[in-house]
């Protein structure tokens, strides 16, 4: 039965401790991203100082059928360099001294700040729709209280596209192309088997990488409770944002290693690296229902054998023998760094970002042309081999093109009168 939004309630809550964390982790729902625990660590450690808005959306029963996830961030886009020419960020580094707000706005957006994946979920596939129109409405009022410049529906799968197109481009919105998420599915129950997936030449290339003791003396612990490192692991992870080129949104401190240990005792863990006693890399990975995400990765890039240890490739597969130890059905690597990433066989899922101005359809198009050019996309590989179904989005960058052109002309076209004899 399909639900008609005006039959939905929804409960907004700006802050987990006013829900019933039983009430918010139901069985009927699948999405772990939008479990009560992960959803916590960025509300306690403060990540980002976000504005954080949960939504309980009810039929007319008054029984829980969907969830969401939102909050606000300052996000600037000069820092999303990927696409842009060297001249392009030399200009806009030079205007950003001048002016530090340049290219900077509030977002209102559905989805998760650290992770990948949508932000919206019911029950029921049939519910879906009035699900998502609901979080677009509550949205919208938000921004009647909230400073707000734009409205953003982050991480949608090809697969759920047109869902969000039929609710969401009425009101305004249109799609671009995000960060693609890097995912390998599991379907061997030990990392030998895994293993034994890959050609010999290519098994050869990830064993050696396992070496790290024989060839560079480096230790390897995995670690349960590590909120006595968190000042080193935020030190290393700093390492790694001051040297990203692709994204630098979210600013992790010591507060957030510190509440990822506290909060996720049982559903976390970090793989460290050591030479002669002292960090030198990490890997920490957050694991929930089905899922073992991989969330972030540190390195001392002064360490003599950096390059050589290839210590990022080793923690992969060390993330996906635990894994499969663990349990889990995949393992979700995450945004940029791709070609690592393809080497353990994950797969390269595209995503879309719906993205609307507050009040401005000009301003709407700019974004997302910006962003369509800013954030590059790799070699998606399998993923169409892999999604017969999808084939329709094959030439992804042009189908997304195109959308963009059809509202662009339906939104500026001038109409010219015909002209009379």
């Amino acid at each position: 039965m399909m639900l008609d939004q005006k039959t939905i309630a929804v409960n907004q809550y700006h802050s987990l401790r006013h829900i019933n964390q039983s009430e918010w982790n139901l069985p009927i729902f699948s999405q772990p991203l939008l479990d009560y625990e992960l959803l916590d660590i960025i509300e306690e450690a403060h990540v980002n100082n976000l504005q954080h808005f949960y939504f309980q959306l009810l039929n007319s029963q008054k029984s829980v059928i969907g969830r969401a996830n939102a909050y606000i961030a300052l996000t600037d886009f000069a820092t999303l360099e990927s696409g842009m020419s060297p001249a392009v960020i030399k200009v806009i580094q030079g205007v950003k001294k001048l002016f530090p707000g340049f290219l900077a706005f509030n977002m209102l957006e559905c989805g998760f700040f650290t992770t990948l994946g949508e932000g919206v979920e019911a029950c029921e596939p049939q519910y879906k729709p009035a699900a998502i129109q609901a979080v677009a409405q509550e949205m919208e009022k938000l921004t009647k209280s909230h400073k707000v410049d734009f409205l953003f529906f982050r991480d949608i799968p090809l697969e759920a596209y047109e869902t969000y197109k039929q609710i969401l481009m009425p009101m305004g919105y249109l799609p671009t192309l995000g960060f693609p998420n890097a995912v390998l599915e599991l379907a061997q129950d030990n990392f030998a088997a895994f293993l034994q997936t890959f050609n010999s030449k290519e098994r050869l290339k990830l064993k050696n990488s396992l070496l790290f003791k024989e060839k560079f003396n480096i230790e390897c612990k995995i670690i349960k409770d590590y909120e006595h490192l968190s000042p080193e692991l935020a030190k290393l992870w700093k390492n790694v944002y001051q040297g990203s080129k692709d994204y630098s949104r979210e600013f992790l401190d010591e507060q957030f290693f510190y509440t990822c240990s506290q909060v996720l005792k049982e559903q976390s863990e970090v793989i460290t690296f050591w030479s002669e006693g002292q960090l030198i890399a990490f890997m920490l990975n957050l694991f929930n229902r089905d899922e073992y995400f991989v969330l972030d990765w540190g390195v001392d890039y002064e360490f003599q054998y950096y390059r050589q240890a290839n210590l990022y490739r080793a923690a992969s597969l060390l993330s996906i023998d635990q894994a499969i130890k663990h349990n889990k059905k995949r393992v979700a690597f995450g945004i940029t760094n791709y070609i690592p990433k393809k080497l353990v066989n994950a797969t390269i899922h595209p995503l879309v970002y719906f993205v609307k101005h507050l009040n401005n359809p000009l301003l709407t198009y700019a974004l997302a042309a910006g962003m369509k050019g800013q954030i590059v996309q790799p070699d998606f590989g399998d993923f169409w081999q892999l999604h017969p179904q999808l084939h329709q989005y094959q030439e992804l960058d042009n189908f997304i093109a195109q959308e963009q052109s059809s509202f662009f002309q339906q939104k500026f076209s001038l109409k010219i009168p015909k002209r009379k004899f």
